[in-house]
């Protein structure tokens, strides 16, 4: 069966003046390294996706359509896990 597995830089708590503040593309590579070792995993294919707006919509990195608000727009990158 095929499978995946997402992984996001999670957001962190910034200061007052930082409106969303998120870590970086390093610590979502790091998490996928350490599930990779502690699985056992043998991944398929790996892959860097971007998405506009993932934390407005109901179901992040897996929602089926994607939109983005006029002249404004939050893009985020992460890291997939094909096995």
């Amino acid at each position: 069966m095929l499978r995946f597995r997402d992984f996001v830089p999670q957001q962190v708590k910034g200061e007052w003046h930082e409106w969303k503040k998120y870590e970086d593309f390093d610590a979502a590579v790091a998490a996928a390294h350490q599930w990779l070792e502690e699985e056992g995993i043998a991944p398929l294919q790996i892959e860097t996706v971007v998405l506009p707006n993932i934390e407005l919509h109901e179901d992040g990195t897996t929602d089926g359509t994607v939109a983005t608000v006029s002249g404004w727009a939050s893009w985020h990158q992460f890291l997939r896990i094909w096995y």
